[in-house]
């Protein structure tokens, strides 16, 4: 049995980078991200959540249509700038490469609550020893 992601939305970097001044987060409805990714979706609302407003103008695009097993590894994708959606296939990945694949990236993840430590810790919040972040 195959895995397949779920959703994905590349947005733009916060506003106010510039140093001495607080980041603030950009408005999505002036500036959507630059791509969204759906995998199928069981109600309109998680597809919009995914995808933005506008794929309630395009019913025969939503990835609400991607239930039966024939779309295992299909996704919707909005690109910004290109009006409408596509459907993309994704290959099939066998368990035992992506059991390999993980294996060999698993050092590139950290776990969230040890970051939150560790930046605990560097601002003087806590005097607990610091764990590695990565396995």
């Amino acid at each position: 049995m195959a895995v397949h992601a779920g959703v994905c939305a590349a947005g733009r970097p916060r506003q106010g980078g510039v140093p001495g001044r607080a980041l603030r987060p950009v408005d999505h409805a002036d500036h959507p991200p630059a791509f969204g990714l759906s995998f199928a979706q069981k109600t309109v609302e998680a597809a919009v959540a995914a995808l933005g407003e506008d794929i309630r103008n395009w019913p025969d695009a939503s990835p609400v249509t991607l239930q039966d097993p024939a779309y295992v590894g299909v996704a919707v994708m909005a690109m910004q700038g290109r009006p409408g959606y596509t459907r993309i296939r994704t290959p099939y990945v066998s368990d035992a490469d992506a059991a390999r694949i993980a294996e060999a990236t698993s050092h590139l993840t950290a776990d969230p609550d040890l970051c939150l430590d560790s930046l605990l810790r560097s601002a003087d919040r806590t005097t607990t020893p610091a764990p590695s972040l990565t396995k």
